[in-house]
């Protein structure tokens, strides 16, 4: 039984290499025997290197195809041959916070402009924040997402304000316990709603 595959196998791959006159339907012909000899994916002549990224995915294919074993002729998958290798060479993309607590942060300074923005490290910061009519104070939120759930530990706020003396400008070591709390809160509070409506 083994001779006889052998023996087929080295018939066709012979007929194939020898292909001047099979040209056309003759050379289709021998390609799809030796498809079933040795499967689509398997079969020498169309030579897909074996742990080969499109090996694999022609593996996939072949599978899916199901009892009649068809797989297109041509594995041209150019997309999913780059999705692939960027996941390989980068592995898979995560946040590393919770999106809903980032969106509510976003929205709950959505009125101050922004100085600093990591989307990927959870991470924003306000410009320096004016009240009106006061020009020798000025105040700064920083936002940091540090949880990957909706948790209400999840983010830690922080408000640093800074007075003007003569020339400069000098932080006033005040601690803003009540408004870095009623800030979190807002946050949680916006989150929540948003997870909600997501659902």
């Amino acid at each position: 039984m083994l001779k006889n595959l052998a023996f087929t196998t080295l018939s066709l791959l012979f007929l194939v290499s020898c292909g001047g006159g099979m040209i056309g339907g003759q050379y289709q012909e021998n390609l799809k025997r030796l498809d079933e000899v040795h499967g689509y994916c398997d079969n020498p002549v169309r030579n897909i290197k074996k742990g080969s990224l499109r090996y694999k995915i022609c593996k996939d294919k072949e599978m899916a195809a199901g009892a009649d074993g068809i797989v297109d002729d041509e594995l041209n998958l150019p997309f999913q041959d780059l999705l692939n290798r960027d996941r390989e060479n980068k592995g898979t993309f995560a946040l590393t916070y919770n999106r809903f607590l980032w969106e509510a942060s976003l929205d709950a300074v959505s009125d101050y402009p922004l100085r600093n923005i990591d989307s990927q490290g959870g991470y924003l910061e306000t410009e320096y924040i004016y009240e009106e009519g006061l020009t020798d104070k000025r105040c700064i939120i920083k936002i940091k997402i540090t949880s990957t759930e909706l948790i209400s530990t999840g983010v830690s706020t922080n408000i640093i304000c800074q007075n003007k003396i003569e020339d400069g400008w000098v932080g006033d070591k005040k601690p803003y316990t009540n408004e870095s709390k009623q800030l979190t809160l807002l946050i949680l509070n916006k989150a929540n709603q948003i997870s909600q409506q997501d659902q």
